[in-house]
Formats: structure tokens, C-alpha cells, sequence
């Protein structure tokens, strides 16, 4: 999951500026929602939602850039460099999620 995260991730890098912010953001809450569950995932937007990333290892994310990436993510902003973005990704994508126990 993770290594397919990051091959994922190296590929929209090479996208073209606009459209590297919503590849981004498909690929955190795809991987969030498989790492996480749904449960603890689905529901989360804006704020919650960039709160969640920095708490499992997104802290790129957190302030300024967070609002940035979310704005560029759903096309609110123009133009905007998104070097920040896919590290901070790469590390919420590298942390460790918490094992999930079969019950």
C-alpha cells in the first residue's frame, strides 16, 4: 500500500502545475481512508481534515500551506508551488499508521 502510494506520488509530480494540487489531495485521502478506515477518514474536510494529515505526519501541511494546498486542491487558487506539498504528502504517506486489530 504504502510503496504504491509513493510510486503514485512520484508520478503526479511530473504533472503539470494545476493539476498536481487535486492529484495530491485524491491520493492522501485514498490512502488515509486505506490506512485509517473510513470510519475515521471518510467524514473529514477543510480544517478537521488537514488536522488529521498533521497529526499522522503531514506536519507540511500545517498553517498557511495547509490553506494553500486545500484551496489549490479544489481549485481556488491560480498559480502555486506545490514543492511543499508533495514532501509534506510523501511524509504523511511514510508515517506509520497504527496497526488496525481484526475483531
Amino acid at each position: 500500500m504504502r510503496r504504491a502510494a509513493i510510486a503514485e506520488l512520484n508520478r503526479i509530480r511530473s504533472l503539470d502545475e494545476a493539476d498536481r494540487a487535486p492529484a495530491i489531495q485524491r491520493l492522501m485521502r485514498r490512502y488515509a481512508i486505506t490506512a485509517y478506515g473510513a470510519t475515521a477518514v471518510a467524514n473529514l474536510s477543510g480544517e478537521a481534515w488537514l488536522r488529521f494529515v498533521q497529526s499522522h505526519g503531514g506536519t507540511g501541511f500545517s498553517g498557511t500551506n495547509g490553506n494553500r494546498f486545500l484551496a489549490a486542491a479544489f481549485g481556488k487558487a491560480a498559480s502555486t508551488s506545490d514543492s511543499d506539498w508533495s514532501s509534506a504528502a510523501e511524509a504523511f504517506i511514510r508515517h506509520r499508521p497504527p496497526r488496525v486489530r481484526a475483531t
